[in-house]
């Protein structure tokens, strides 16, 4: 057994340098595909009007589900069904990626309901967080 006392410095820093953050990955990577391969593919859904991009998702698939990780929608386009449009294309990319589900987080002040009328059931949630609001997270099974 090393030693863990002898030699050892703990720092905290501000900000994620890359050399720390390439090790983190490297190793959790590593140690996660010696029980199941991850086959991480980014996505990403753009909306464009007049050359200019109004509405946008990305994230990922993997491990079998997909993550939607950022999804924004200018505000004059929200109730016009383009978030229902694009919500629609990820579910594609879901299913031709043969996964089990979509999941993602939100907050109170977001879109938790719109995600409850597409079929996201909330699995969780943090109280004040931030202060005064939830933060959800969902789920909708393929």
């Amino acid at each position: 057994m090393t030693n863990l006392n002898s030699g050892i410095e703990i720092n905290r820093f501000n900000s994620v340098d890359d050399s720390v953050k390439k090790i983190v990955w490297d190793g959790l990577r590593s140690y996660n595909d010696t029980f199941y391969v991850r086959n991480q593919m980014d996505f990403s859904v753009t909306v464009q009007i007049d050359d200019k991009i109004v509405a946008a998702a990305i994230g990922e698939s993997k491990y079998e589900w997909l993550i939607i990780q950022y999804f924004y929608v200018e505000d004059k386009f929200r109730k016009n069904g383009i978030r229902s449009k694009i919500l629609k294309e990820i579910v594609e990319i879901a299913k031709d990626r043969n996964c089990k589900g979509i999941h993602l987080d939100t907050f109170e002040f977001q879109a938790r309901d719109f995600y409850v009328k597409q079929g996201f059931n909330v699995f969780g949630e943090i109280d004040d967080h931030p202060s005064g609001y939830k933060r959800y997270f969902m789920k909708m099974s393929i």
